[in-house]
């Protein structure tokens, strides 16, 4: 790696290209406890693998709530971007049990260069949708978790 206070030539060719939800969404709708996939395409010239890129996902509720951040940050930087040809790059994060209940989200998307603040392109509000619930829960996201009816006096089995 080249030090972070070593600037990368050009930064304005880096771009987010395309932002697509997969997994059981369908028509900009999923239910909670289904698989959200966020698709993300990007224009990553040879240049900025010298510092690497890093992918970062900000889950926004549509009244501004900033719900998580997910980002590549702790994996090896080529790790997560599959190469698709002429420096377009595509990665994929996974959420596998989404915990969101009913409400509007986006995800906004940013290029960041490993191992610094850089923010190298953005797409506020890439990707728009909604999480119907098939309860009657409010709040924001569901947890997973038990009950327990055992007396502090009583042994664990």
């Amino acid at each position: 790696h080249v030090p972070a206070s070593e600037p990368i030539a050009d930064v304005s060719r880096c771009a987010v290209l395309k932002v697509e939800l997969l997994g059981d969404v369908l028509n900009g709708m999923v239910f909670n406890g289904q698989q959200l996939i966020v698709h993300v395409e990007a224009l990553i010239p040879a240049a900025f693998w010298r510092h690497g890129v890093d992918l970062g996902l900000l889950l926004s509720r549509n009244d501004g709530l900033k719900c998580a951040a997910l980002t590549t940050r702790h994996l090896p930087a080529t790790s997560v971007w599959i190469p698709l040809g002429a420096d377009v790059y595509r990665a994929r994060c996974i959420i596998a049990d989404l915990p969101l209940l009913a409400g509007r989200y986006d995800f906004s998307v940013g290029l960041l260069e490993s191992g610094s603040p850089l923010v190298l392109a953005q797409v506020h509000r890439a990707a728009v949708f909604e999480v119907r619930s098939s309860g009657w829960d409010v709040a924001l996201m569901r947890i997973e978790h038990s009950w327990s009816t055992q007396d502090d006096n009583d042994s664990a089995t």
